[in-house]
């Protein structure tokens, strides 16, 4: 596997859905109790800074333009917060979703705490019934443009928008495709947003997110199996979507 000095990572988001239940408005705070020890701080979302969209946002003919949310935040969510805020735990009825919001490190780390939560959770609530799980990573990276901000996107990257001779320039994009996994049973969506944060940059976000299918039933002992499948097959993606040379922009080490 691929290690980079720099690896363009921002954020990694483990999500877990459950078969409705009569949710109970104590089992937040019940989940606290069991985990205050890794995660002493409690929010409610009316910090923007903590309804975590992404991407954040892009910027189009000058303006600020936000991307739309597809999970808008809900506010019967809780956040239960890290000291150092590098992870946090939200809940909310029937979903369970740990993020990695800086200073990632590496899937054996955070697979760990993981685990952890998701058990306390188990515990309070009881033989969870798993409708969906996804395993989410977002990598940021800037890209250097010309002073006509033109760039040959095909030297970095070998997932992006194309377009035909007969087409200007593109200005802003978000390209979207998403690949059947695990002979369809599973599926990853990657997609990809670009935006000139100056004349000489390009920012670019990489989504990547594995999801089981709707009807996956891979129970509470199958689910770490499932994400450690999951985050191979990212990194699979991942590699897949970028050149060699923008790996060399990342201090590739092996």
């Amino acid at each position: 596997m691929t290690t980079y000095k720099n690896p363009p990572v921002s954020e990694v988001v483990a999500e877990f859905v459950f078969k409705p239940s009569n949710w109970d408005l104590a089992i937040p705070g019940l989940v606290f109790e069991r985990i205050k020890d890794d995660f002493p701080v409690r929010r409610m979302p009316s910090n923007p800074a903590l309804l975590l969209p992404t991407p954040a946002s892009m910027q189009f003919m000058g303006k600020q333009m936000l991307v739309p949310n597809p999970f808008p935040p809900r506010m019967d969510r809780i956040y239960f917060v890290r000291k150092d805020e590098k992870i946090i735990v939200q809940i909310a009825p029937n979903l369970l979703v740990v993020n990695n919001v800086k200073m990632y490190t590496e899937w054996r780390e955070f697979l760990p705490v993981i685990r952890t939560v998701l058990e306390n959770y188990n515990s309070v609530v009881g033989d969870c019934k798993i409708v969906s799980v996804g395993l989410q990573y977002v990598n940021q990276i800037k890209l250097p443009a010309t002073k006509d901000q033109t760039l040959e996107l095909g030297d970095y990257l070998q997932f992006y928008p194309h377009t035909g001779i007969g087409l200007p320039p593109h200005g802003p994009f978000m390209v979207v495709a998403q690949f059947p996994m695990n002979e369809n049973k599973d599926s990853i969506q990657t997609q990809l947003n670009g935006t000139f944060s100056s004349a000489q940059e390009l920012d670019i976000v990489l989504d990547i997110k594995s999801s089981t299918g709707t009807a996956t039933d891979i129970g509470m002992q199958g689910i770490y199996d499932w994400m450690d499948r999951a985050h191979l097959e990212i990194v699979k993606m991942f590699e897949g979507c970028i050149t060699d040379k923008l790996r060399e922009t990342f201090g590739r080490l092996n």
